[in-house]
């Protein structure tokens, strides 16, 4: 299951992307989103509730997922990319395995204040 913040399929504007794969097949959804928001990640038995809150609001829930193929330990954390069509191009071993240098023309800063995990 992944929750991401970014500019994703419209360039220029912020948006929360969910989406959840299986068998190598994902269902990317977009919804509009805002330059400051916090992500959480919560697994109940078999289910992911995946929700974001805005500076001043409240919690929402943005998806929720049952997979109970993934009852067992999860790998969990934080993703960035940019110029993913040039890093698309990269074989997927060189791509998951190697920090990729004078690839595409990266345009990213990324900031997060804190990761926290909790059981």
């Amino acid at each position: 299951c992944f929750l991401s913040t970014g500019t994703s399929d419209q360039p220029g504007t912020y948006q929360l992307e969910v989406k959840t794969t299986t068998n190598s097949v994902s269902r990317p959804e977009f919804i509009d989103g805002q330059e400051t928001v916090t992500l959480r990640a919560v697994r109940i038995g078999s289910s992911i509730v995946l929700l974001y809150k805005f500076p001043g609001g409240d919690w929402q829930v943005r998806r929720r997922f049952n997979r109970p193929d993934m009852q067992g330990p999860l790998q969990a954390g934080l993703t960035v990319y940019t110029d993913y069509p040039a890093a698309d191009r990269v074989p997927m071993r060189e791509h998951n395995t190697t920090v990729l240098r004078d690839v595409g023309n990266p345009d990213l800063e990324a900031f997060v204040d804190y990761v926290r995990y909790s059981r």
